[in-house]
């Protein structure tokens, strides 16, 4: 089964790479939520630096994601509590 495994990983990383080059593009032009997943695909594959890097971008671009924020009423913000 060893061979299963490594053929996953492989198609993993194929299909990050493929995500990655599409995210780019989003990305670059200034779409918050690609920032973000480009961030998610290099974590996955080991790549912090840049992983790190998008997700900064995105925080910088308006990016935000908390379940214990609030709106100034006091209730919970619907974006937030559709992604807890």
């Amino acid at each position: 089964n060893k061979g299963l495994k490594i053929t996953t990983l492989s198609m993993q990383k194929k299909q990050l790479n493929e995500a990655i080059s599409k995210l780019e593009i989003e990305a670059k032009d200034g779409r918050v939520l690609a920032m973000h997943f480009l961030g998610k695909a290099y974590f996955n594959l080991w790549k912090y630096p840049e992983a790190f890097a998008w997700f900064t971008a995105a925080s910088k671009h308006g990016f935000w994601r908390s379940s214990n924020s609030k709106l100034t009423s006091g209730t919970t913000s619907s974006f937030s509590a559709a992604f807890r």
